[in-house]
């Protein structure tokens, strides 16, 4: 099986592709966050969780930022796992592979917290000539794509990011440091991406 076949493992596939917090004196699980429900792009959580204290509502909170390789940045709460910046269930298109059953949601953070262009367009399309773009116009146009949770197999399709578009291996670091306005994190990830994350005043249900 591989990890873009999902017909032998309905369901959510619980902690595959999730950051899982076990309690060490017994191996009981304490919380987990599921990044990807029911995995079918490889896009499991390629760089080790990084902690550190997010100062949110006065408070010093005890954090984890988690990068995917589909681009999205995750902070959770590291003591509960439940996110500090809101996650959105969003529909995603379904499989078209007999036996399939793609999760009908993915989590999605916040625009701020997305690293990579989700979408691919035909108006995307280049060429260094103009035939040449039309002709690259016309065949992303001829393809299914809907998004980065687009199944891929029996149809021909466009994914508009790659496994390796967002986060890799060993590449997550937060850089904190202090203005006169407000404490600023810096969350980099692969490819140069970096965010400011914003003060918490503006962080979104936060």
């Amino acid at each position: 099986m591989t990890a873009e076949s999902g017909g032998e493992r309905l369901g959510t596939n619980q902690y595959s592709s999730s950051v899982v917090a076990l309690r060490a004196s017994t191996g009981q699980v304490v919380w987990a966050f599921q990044v990807v429900h029911h995995d079918l792009w490889d896009y499991d959580v390629p760089a080790q969780p990084v902690a550190f204290t997010l100062h949110l509502k006065g408070k010093d909170v005890p954090a984890l930022a988690v990068a995917t390789k589909m681009g999205h940045l995750f902070i959770l709460d590291r003591t509960t796992g439940q996110p500090l910046v809101p996650v959105e269930e969003r529909t995603v298109p379904a499989s078209d592979v007999p036996g399939e059953v793609a999760s009908p949601t993915q989590p999605f953070p916040p625009p701020a917290y997305r690293f990579v262009p989700e979408s691919l367009p035909a108006s995307d399309a280049y060429g260094v000539t103009p035939e040449s773009k039309e002709k690259c116009r016309a065949w992303i146009a001829s393809l299914r794509s809907e998004g980065i949770f687009t199944p891929s197999r029996n149809s021909r399709t466009a994914r508009c990011t790659a496994p390796a578009a967002g986060s890799t291996a060993n590449v997550v670091a937060v850089v904190r440091g202090a203005t006169s306005a407000r404490r600023s994190v810096t969350l980099s990830a692969s490819h140069g991406m970096t965010r400011n994350m914003p003060p918490a005043s503006t962080v979104p249900n936060a």
